[in-house]
């Protein structure tokens, strides 16, 4: 792809992450609509998954969460925003090796050292809670 297309994608891609920001799951369409002309782009997988989130379809943006990172695997926001909805979902187990996954590629992400903590808390799992959130 030349300098052009490139910035291209990358106006696209800015457009719709402020549409998600924006308007949460009524981006999906707009979304799926550029998925069909690049469906191995992890961007646009990621940002399915975050507007599927925002309708509160947790398995449908696990689902593209995890695509997203088959494509492209060193994602850790990506991690983060699937151990969320794998939180949400009632898999804690599977969370947590998320957030770790996602702070072994970036051990100052803040957000998954909280949200990791968060996720101990609510375990009753106070220590590890106090360790992961003294690093948030």
């Amino acid at each position: 792809m030349n300098q052009q297309g490139r910035l291209q994608v990358q106006h696209e891609l800015q457009q719709l992450f402020h549409a998600v920001q924006q308007q949460g799951a009524q981006a999906l369409p707009r979304i799926l609509q550029a998925l069909r002309s690049r469906p191995e782009d992890p961007n646009l997988l990621h940002l399915a998954g975050l507007a599927s989130a925002a309708g509160d379809d947790l398995q449908q943006a696990a689902n593209y969460y995890r695509q997203s990172l088959s494509r492209y695997a060193r994602q850790p926001e990506v991690l983060n925003n699937l151990a969320n909805a794998c939180q949400k979902l009632g898999l804690a187990q599977d969370a947590e090796n998320h957030y770790r996954k996602a702070l072994s590629l970036n051990q100052g992400y803040l957000d998954a050292w909280k949200n990791l903590g968060l996720l101990y808390l609510s375990e009753s799992r106070y220590d590890e809670a106090r360790q992961a959130l003294a690093k948030a």
